[in-house]
């Protein structure tokens, strides 16, 4: 059971990451959380407005597993911007 400091730290860190992806030096990061599906492990109760949230920054693909995103490309992963 993980202690509720660790929580917080991982829930500031989640944050950082959006943050980061929205600003202007970060803002290509962004395709790569959505394509690599970073935030797949990321569950949050539904008190919480994180859900929210990351719906507003990432495409759905961010949070699904790799067969998930397989079936929603139909088979051909979008390109990552170089």
């Amino acid at each position: 059971m993980l202690s509720a400091d660790f929580l917080l730290l991982l829930l500031l860190l989640l944050l950082l990451l959006m943050i980061n992806c929205v600003s202007k030096p970060g803002l290509g990061f962004a395709p790569y959380v959505e394509y690599f599906g970073l935030l797949k492990h990321v569950r949050v109760g539904t008190e919480d407005n994180v859900d929210e949230m990351l719906a507003k920054f990432f495409q759905p693909f961010a949070r699904m597993d790799h067969q998930s995103r397989l079936a929603a490309w139909n088979g051909n992963p979008p390109t990552l911007p170089a």
